[in-house]
């Protein structure tokens, strides 16, 4: 039905009117309607997370585009408009992710980014204390110390661990919700990566789609 409505005047109930992005360039999406009621980004935008829709209005922003750039854009949506089965079932694919959030990708990001060298050090640390414990269990074999002495760096090695477990949790539980979440977008990814593409940046944003799907899938595993 949204398909639909784009071809008719219904589009412009759209509620993404992309008013939100007028900061971007005031005068020119003001001027010639690129966001607001009755606007471009209203007709056209199938976006879904705030990221999305952002890009798109900042596709509309470019206004120095060099000739060969314009051709390939105008090659590439020439070859999306011919391509009536992709475009139902795009968008048919994206209705069903309305429960994704740009939080979702925020949250990742966030969490992908932070704390990268606390966690290394943890890193190091368990690798230390694991070599410790190894070393006083070889000597308490062969009687060159106590096994107590054993006993004690294996205890420490175990709570220390038990430890980072429980300080990590916080970090490591968001990070898997949120790459299960993105996981499911699995249907859009094989979409795009099972549809055979002439232009160049379609054949770009193939390779582009499939690198991040790989990246997600290694999170979700």
């Amino acid at each position: 039905k949204e398909y639909e409505d784009r071809t008719n005047d219904n589009w412009k109930s759209f509620k993404e009117t992309g008013i939100e992005f007028i900061d971007i360039n005031k005068d020119l999406f003001y001027d010639l309607d690129i966001v607001g009621n009755n606007s471009l980004f209203q007709l056209v935008n199938v976006a879904k997370s705030i990221g999305g829709k952002r890009n798109l209005a900042n596709e509309f922003n470019k206004v120095n585009l060099t000739e060969k750039e314009i051709l390939n854009r105008q090659t590439t949506v020439k070859e999306l408009i011919e391509n009536f089965d992709f475009n139902i079932d795009f968008q048919e694919c994206l209705l069903s992710y309305k429960h994704i959030q740009q939080n979702d990708f925020s949250k990742l990001t966030k969490k992908l980014n932070v704390n990268k060298s606390s966690n290394l050090l943890s890193f190091i640390l368990n690798i230390l204390f694991s070599l410790i414990s190894i070393t006083t269990l070889i000597l308490s074999l062969t009687n060159v110390i106590n096994v107590s002495i054993f006993l004690i760096c294996f205890l420490f090695n175990f709570f220390f661990s038990y430890i980072v477990i429980i300080v990590n949790k916080q970090d490591y539980n968001p990070i898997s919700d949120c790459s299960r979440k993105l996981s499911n977008l699995k249907p859009l990814f094989d979409l795009v990566n099972n549809t055979s593409f002439d232009s160049e940046e379609l054949i770009k944003l193939q390779k582009d789609i499939n690198e991040g799907k790989e990246s997600i899938d290694k999170l979700a595993n």
